[in-house]
């Protein structure tokens, strides 16, 4: 799986992950994070909702309205199988 693809699935995740917090989302503002002069990951704001993940460390923290620590993935996203061969 490639960078975008994952992103993709960190966005979805995001998204989900705000609505079980504090609703409906209809904006996500997204922002790419730098250390020095090297992409280090994204942080992601919807109302007083933010979200930042560090792509190094595949690590997703979410902060609520309040602006502490609401919840912490590691890994971020579980990569699932593209596909699953099942028995025949």
């Amino acid at each position: 799986m490639d960078h975008l693809d994952y992103l993709e699935r960190v966005r979805r995740f995001v998204r989900s992950t705000f609505e079980e917090l504090g609703g409906p989302v209809k904006t996500v503002e997204e922002t790419v994070l730098l250390r020095g002069d090297h992409y280090c990951g994204r942080r992601f704001r919807s109302g007083t909702l933010v979200a930042v993940w560090f792509s190094d460390e595949n690590e997703l923290k979410f902060y609520g309205p309040s602006g502490g620590i609401a919840r912490v993935f590691r890994p971020a996203i579980v990569l699932e199988p593209a596909y699953q061969q099942r028995a025949a």
